[in-house]
């Protein structure tokens, strides 16, 4: 019996896998971690998400100016739209 006491205590202590990425695995464990490690950055990371941000600005503007053209060629002329914008909110 002190066998399967002893193996059902370690067991959620064995299933972290040595690393705690989250609170949730943090409280887990009965003692305070030694230190906490911050997370580094770097340069190929930086240069990554730049690129990522570029491109989903990128896809926003052709998408902005995909749907212009998709509503002038099939719903209605941009400059029939845009006069009767300005004829209802009184410009």
């Amino acid at each position: 019996m002190n066998m399967t006491v002893a193996m059902n205590a370690s067991a959620p202590k064995a299933n972290l896998g040595g690393t705690i990425r989250s609170l949730w695995r943090y409280r887990l464990l009965s003692v305070p971690p030694l230190a906490a490690i911050p997370r580094i950055i770097t340069k190929d990371e930086r240069k990554t998400h730049k690129r990522a941000v570029r491109y989903a600005w990128q896809r926003a503007i052709a998408s902005v100016i995909a749907l212009a053209l998709i509503v002038h060629f099939l719903v209605l002329p941009l400059d029939v739209v845009w006069l009767s914008l300005l004829r209802r909110f009184g410009v």
